[in-house]
């Protein structure tokens, strides 16, 4: 028999600003426990995806891959834990894959913009407005 526990996590930052315009690029760090063995075997199922799957060499030794949000809901398999689907608020960019040589996660992080965006490319909230933005993580996993 397949039961399906759906574990949400929702997540939201709202920001206000009163007198003037401020820049921001803010991202979101979730981190989930996959030991170094299995991370080959973590299936990205979204648009974008496979280049997580093709550079397993590069994100899971302490490089991040980077792949635009693709506006739809991401599913991520991860070994021994269930499926998680990440959805992401258009202002989340892009999405970053990592971990480390030997530890036991991956990171699959939501961001506003790669590296140096604060400078290049920031979200800006205009005077007397609110900024928010929301991520939600669902856990899928067969018991």
């Amino acid at each position: 028999m397949k039961l399906m526990v759906h574990l949400p996590l929702l997540k939201r930052l709202k920001i206000w600003r009163k007198n003037k315009e401020m820049p921001i690029s803010s991202g979101f760090h979730p981190y989930f426990k996959v030991s170094s063995e299995e991370k080959k075997n973590i299936k990205f199922n979204f648009e974008g995806g496979k280049s997580f799957e093709e550079q397993i060499e590069t994100w899971a030794n302490g490089k991040a891959i980077s792949v635009a949000n693709p506006n739809v809901p991401i599913e991520v398999y991860i070994p021994k834990m269930g499926t998680l689907v990440i959805t992401v608020s258009k202002e989340y960019k892009r999405i970053w894959g990592w971990s480390q040589t030997g530890k036991d996660f991956v990171c699959v992080e939501p961001v506003m913009n790669d590296k140096g965006g604060i400078i290049t490319n920031p979200e800006k909230i205009k005077p007397n407005k609110k900024h928010i933005t929301k991520i939600n993580i669902l856990l899928k996993k067969e018991v």
